[in-house]
């Protein structure tokens, strides 16, 4: 059918039983209530199964434990004159914020420090290997704590979170050095 502008225009478009059609043979409906709570399932699916699979999710709800643990401190390149100066029952100290972290549980094992070294020979033939260095040791110290265990973010003394890994600034009463965590144990509740 022609309109006065020149342009066809389809033989559905004055009938009013086809207006709410659409392309496809669908019919246009309104969103009610049975679609939202349609929605809010499958959100609630989509949510299950994606905690589901990140470790821990669930359990970060749930309260957090109180254990003794133990950890090993490593001190490298230290002076050989300070590895006398720690002793067992020493206080350990976060000295970037003064927190206790806890005691020197066990006798600090001194092993001599060594540094990874690259030498070349005079015919242009590069060498590398472990060269010790005089005057300086690497230090070993296990602290024992109460600590609190948090699940999904681990070990935690005074607030601050012990890791393997990672470089904490201590402090001992006869002794100051940077240390990274090498070691965690928890005792067997």
């Amino acid at each position: 059918m022609n309109n006065e502008k020149g342009t066809v225009t389809p033989a559905s478009a004055n009938n009013p039983y086809t207006k709410n059609v659409v392309a496809g043979g669908g019919r246009k409906r309104k969103f009610n209530i049975v679609d939202f709570f349609l929605l809010l399932i499958l959100a609630a699916v989509v949510a299950a199964v994606v905690l589901y699979f990140i470790p821990g999710a669930f359990n970060r709800l749930t309260a957090t434990d109180e254990t003794e643990i133990t950890f090993v401190l490593e001190f490298r390149g230290v002076d050989e004159d300070f590895a006398a100066n720690i002793s067992v029952g020493d206080a350990v100290y976060d000295s970037s914020r003064n927190y206790l972290l806890g005691s020197v549980s066990e006798m600090v094992d001194v092993n001599i420090h060594t540094q990874f070294v690259y030498n070349v020979g005079k015919d242009g033939k590069v060498t590398s290997g472990m060269k010790e260095v005089p005057g300086l040791v690497d230090l070993q110290v296990t602290v024992t704590a109460n600590a609190i265990y948090n699940y999904g973010s681990g070990y935690s003394v005074n607030g601050e979170r012990i890791a393997v890994g990672r470089s904490y600034d201590i402090s001992f009463p006869n002794f100051n050095g940077s240390a990274y965590c090498i070691e965690i144990n928890a005792e067997a509740n």
